[in-house]
């Protein structure tokens, strides 16, 4: 489980992310990087590691095919392609479709230039927005947004209520248009 939360004020993001790898029954000793960084965005994701690691690979390594810097509708079009991919990846199975895994369900933060959304499981895009978080901590972090914490000081208070997240955090930042 994760959490991972982001603050736009003014046209600078800040997302941070707790540094635990867990699942129903393990929590993986080292900390681990939950925000990866390209050009001219920032992504979060919190799902299935298989999922995870497949849309991290795809944003990394097929940049182009899978862009990240755009507004709303080009966002729902990367995540159209994302769900073909994962499809081909045969982590959807057409007879086992009840697990998350299969259904390629994760969330995920956006942060680029033209500012924050949400990728929520549906595949959704909400945005832009001034905060949001997501994981198994976020309704603490969004709570703690919505006071006017930072976004390292939300996931910090989600790690005080949450067992799933780690109180390890970690910070990127970028400036949006205005």
């Amino acid at each position: 489980m994760t959490t991972i939360a982001a603050r736009n004020d003014d046209g600078a993001i800040t997302m941070a992310a707790d540094s635990r790898l867990s699942g129903s029954d393990f929590a993986y000793a080292d900390p681990v990087h939950k925000i990866l960084h390209g050009d001219g965005w920032l992504l979060g994701l919190s799902g299935p590691l298989a999922v995870v690691q497949h849309v991290e690979r795809c944003a990394k390594v097929e940049a182009a095919r899978y862009p990240l810097s755009g507004s709303n509708h080009t966002l729902m079009d990367t995540l159209r392609a994302l769900h073909m991919m994962l499809r081909e990846a045969a982590l959807i199975r057409p007879e086992f479709e009840a697990t998350q895994t299969e259904e390629s369900h994760f969330n995920a933060l956006v942060a680029n230039r033209t500012g924050l959304y949400t990728i929520i499981e549906d595949r959704s895009v909400i945005g832009p927005q001034k905060f949001w978080a997501i994981g198994s901590g976020w309704r603490f972090a969004v709570g703690a947004l919505a006071s006017g914490a930072t976004a390292q000081r939300a996931v910090w208070v989600a790690g005080q209520l949450d067992h799933a997240t780690d109180l390890h955090v970690q910070t990127a930042s970028l400036h949006a248009i205005r």
